[in-house]
């Protein structure tokens, strides 16, 4: 299964946003816990869209603070993507 959602990713992200590839969300949050410092962005306001039926369920993040409500999260937007992948295949290499 996670490999259909990896090559579905992959090929999907891409074609709809012109990215280099398709975001790895699950290691992104253990690596941000322990290396923040790797990560660019900034506070704002965000949440699950609960109002509207054809929005319900998305997460509605004012990155341009247009809104007066708080800044509740750390919205990453950059990575240093050679320094996360070193880290990250360090700590592959260490599994038994």
């Amino acid at each position: 299964m996670g490999d259909a959602l990896l090559t579905f990713s992959q090929d999907f992200d891409p074609a709809k946003y012109g990215n280099d590839g398709a975001p790895l969300h699950g290691p992104f949050v253990p690596r941000y816990c322990l290396y923040p410092e790797l990560f660019g962005g900034r506070q704002i306001n965000a949440r699950v869209e609960i109002s509207f039926e054809l929005t319900m369920g998305m997460l509605a993040a004012d990155w341009w603070q247009i809104t007066d409500l708080p800044r509740n999260i750390f919205y990453a937007r950059t990575v240093d993507a050679p320094a996360f992948y070193a880290a990250l295949l360090a700590l592959i290499a260490r599994l038994p």
